[in-house]
């Protein structure tokens, strides 16, 4: 929690008043005064941002990519969090800031190393990465008045920095190349319900079933959580039966490369017997067996917008918000074709 007012004032031996004043840049507050106020401050680590320039504390020149904890473990896909990562880091180390990466749990309580540095202020602003539908608010990053912008995910009522995709577009693209190819019968092993992509890609596959005039089975729109072994068992399950589908729509290309081995390792052959599309364009996905359809989603650009506007923010504060949407776009490779 953010230090008082009062905490200050009761360290420097003066009124709450006096404290705003001096705050507040009045030359009522004598030298000895503000010195006062100025070393109780750094006693309690107040690093409010919006300081004269006497009382702010010098710039760290650190950013940081954060993501909340817990959301590491849902089958992260190491070749685009590694994308992020180096391109944050490239675009924040040419403009002269470092960055550390961790996660953050908005606890009272510090649990990780991104909760230690955001309670003991180190982060001139932050990159969120991968939050959930429950994150919302951003109340702690609020109350720190620490800048920062969200990469993967746009809010389109809420007044937070965001640089993201269109993803009711990249489910509707998804669903759209399996429907041109000639499927009807296509399922959606999706991601988790917690996190804002999930969410509108199935709105994007509803939408493009319904302009064909095709009604989606709710028993094969499944949730694998991100988790390969989990959307290859769920692929098992949905081409044993004998009603069953001609494609399946994988949450992202790492779920997608296992739901193909699943298929091969049952005698399926893809695209023959079943077509499978993902989404990011992971870079393994061109040497997959097959090469894997999928959408592409422009994380390197993502996280380049992102940090060049945070940097941006940092410099010159009154910067409009920020609502960056790039378009995704589907990479035709031998994972797809029509049904036999």
């Amino acid at each position: 929690m953010k230090t008082g007012l009062k905490e200050i004032a009761r360290r420097a031996g003066v009124s709450v008043s006096t404290v705003s004043r001096a705050l507040n840049g009045s030359a009522r507050v004598d030298p000895e005064t503000r010195a006062r106020i100025r070393a109780a401050m750094q006693r309690v680590n107040y690093r409010a941002r919006t300081l004269p320039p006497e009382f702010s504390p010098p710039a760290t020149r650190l950013l940081g990519l954060l993501m909340p904890e817990g959301m590491q473990a849902l089958g992260l896909n190491t070749s685009v969090y590694g994308a992020v990562a180096d391109a944050i880091r490239a675009t924040a180390e040419a403009a002269g800031y470092g960055v550390t990466i961790g996660t953050y749990t908005n606890s009272a309580e510090i649990v990780t190393v991104g909760d230690r540095l955001l309670a003991q202020k180190n982060l001139d602003g932050a990159v969120l990465f991968r939050t959930r539908l429950a994150d919302e608010s951003f109340d702690w990053f609020r109350e720190l008045e620490l800048p920062f912008v969200v990469i993967g995910r746009l809010f389109e009522r809420d007044p937070f920095h965001c640089v993201g995709v269109d993803n009711r577009r990249a489910g509707y693209l998804a669903a759209k190349h399996l429907i041109d190819l000639g499927h009807k019968r296509i399922a959606f092993v999706n991601g988790p319900r917690e996190v804002a992509p999930t969410v509108l890609r199935l709105e994007g596959f509803r939408n493009a079933l319904r302009e064909a005039q095709l009604t989606p089975r709710e028993d094969w729109l499944l949730e694998s959580k991100y988790d390969p072994p989990l959307g290859a068992q769920l692929a098992r399950q949905l081409v044993a039966a004998k009603d069953r589908p001609t494609a399946i729509i994988a949450a992202n290309d790492r779920v997608a490369w296992a739901i193909m081995r699943a298929l091969q390792e049952q005698g399926r052959a893809v695209p023959a017997d079943v077509s499978v599309i993902g989404f990011d364009d992971a870079e393994e996905s061109a040497h997959s067996s097959p090469p894997l359809t999928t959408v592409r989603i422009e994380w390197k650009q993502m996280a380049e917008i992102a940090t060049q506007m945070l940097i941006e923010i940092l410099q010159r504060r009154n910067i409009s918000r920020i609502y960056v949407v790039l378009e995704p776009k589907v990479i035709v490779r031998a994972s797809t074709a029509p049904p036999k």
